[in-house]
């Protein structure tokens, strides 16, 4: 579709939403990698339970899925209404 916008001179440029899923995803992702998988870590010295931390990354991947879903839309509305 970006192709295809790009072809009828649409600006399909990066929006906020989209730069907000970058930054949610890469800290759900740092979260995953070095505090759940780390058994090493003693978690009872950050927040004191493992379900506590599955709150936290969960939360930062909804907030990338629903920036990934806004932005998907500002872009589908772009290109639509500029036919």
């Amino acid at each position: 579709m970006r192709m295809e916008a790009i072809k009828k001179n649409i600006d399909v440029s990066s929006n906020i939403f989209g730069k907000l899923k970058t930054v949610f995803q890469m800290i759900g992702i740092i979260i995953i990698f070095f505090f759940m998988n780390n058994n090493n870590l003693n978690i009872d010295f950050f927040l004191g339970t493992k379900w506590e931390y599955y709150i936290i990354q969960n939360a930062f991947i909804l907030l990338a899925l629903l920036m990934s879903y806004f932005s998907g839309y500002v872009y589908i509305k772009k290109t639509f209404n500029k036919k």
